[in-house]
Order: C-alpha cells, then structure tokens, then sequence
C-alpha cells in the first residue's frame, strides 16, 4: 500500500509489500473561477530510494470546468527520505469554465507499480474572480 500521502506535496511509496489495495480519499478545496488551482502534486519512490513512477488518470471530469495531469520532476530534497533523489511528479491542475461560480467535483486514480490504488475525489468550491483569465 502506498506509505504515505500529503496533498500538494509528494506521494510516497516506501512498502515492500505485494498486497494490492484500494482506498479512497477526499478533499474540499477552495479555487478561483477560470485560473489554474492545483489540485495534488503526486510522486512515488519505494525503499532505498528507488523512483517508482505511478499511474495518474482522470476518473471523472468536473462538469463545470477541466482537470488535466502534467508531469515533470521534483527537486533533490522534496523527500527527505531521500534528499539527492529527483522524481517524476505528476500534477493535477483544475480549472473551472470563465465565470463560473459554485462546486465542482473530481476524481483521480492513482496506481502504483503493484497494483495498489488511490482514489482521490475532490470537492471544489469556486469563487468568482477580480482577475479576468488569460
């Protein structure tokens, strides 16, 4: 199962185990109708400082904007578990449809390399705001 999770920082997978599980978390956050509002920054390595890369994939699309998932790489130190290590991070980014104001929900599934599951539901609560979008 999956160590460890901290929302907007780095999932970590330290298990040496082969069991495969499921759970699910959910989170309400706050964004700014029409701008980007990440919703997790998610990354994976195993013991021993191993990467590990995860599977991240929209389950379900808000019906009143879009969520998307862009990758890139920690920096050395995002784990202090391991501090000379650099991971493959995958963002997830929501942004609400231009003047939109209500809530709004997601879902994510992440996966690590055996199997076990995170599902990730977020609850969004959208203001309107003063900044028109670019």
């Amino acid at each position: 199962m999956f160590g460890r999770i901290v929302m907007a920082a780095i999932l970590l997978a330290a298990s040496t185990s082969a069991v495969m599980a499921e759970t699910i978390s959910k989170k309400n956050l706050r964004a700014l109708s029409g701008m980007d509002r990440r919703l997790a920054l998610l990354g994976a390595a195993e013991a021993g400082c191993k990467p590990s890369p995860l599977k991240v994939s929209i389950v379900t699309q808000p019906s009143n904007g879009s969520v998307e998932v862009k990758k890139g790489l920690s920096k050395p130190g995002a784990l202090s578990e391991c501090p000379a290590l650099r991971v493959r991070v995958e963002a997830v980014i929501y942004r609400s449809n231009a003047g939109y104001s209500g809530s709004d929900t997601t879902v994510v599934r992440i996966e690590d390399p055996r199997g076990n599951v995170q599902i990730m539901q977020f609850e969004i609560d959208v203001k309107a705001s003063d900044i028109a979008p670019m």
